[in-house]
């Protein structure tokens, strides 16, 4: 049942940067909390101002550049159309990316 449980887990996390991988270590409780925080604030913003845009969270595996894959651990995108929507690749900007330390 152990080996079950590491399986569906979402870390390590793995980033693809100018073809060099990077691997982090889960995350703590302060930098989920933190994270929480920041997407409720940006969620309520973007919802009041009536943006065309959407708050997400890590992971997504998001491809901005070619050979380039990363996971901001909160992101907001521009609202996507068509049958792409829901695909990360149909993500080719950001209006924010946040990496919590």
């Amino acid at each position: 049942m152990r080996d079950l449980i590491q399986e569906d887990r979402a870390w390590p996390r793995y980033e693809l940067i100018d073809g060099e991988l990077l691997v982090t270590s889960s995350p703590t409780k302060a930098h989920q909390r933190a994270v929480r925080l920041l997407i409720s604030a940006l969620d309520v913003y973007v919802e009041s101002a009536g943006l065309p845009y959407e708050v997400f969270t890590s992971p997504a595996d998001l491809e901005l550049e070619r050979d380039t894959i990363v996971q901001p651990d909160v992101f907001v995108a521009p609202l996507a159309a068509g049958d792409e929507a829901d695909e990360w690749a149909s993500v080719h900007r950001l209006l924010l990316a946040v990496e919590i330390l």
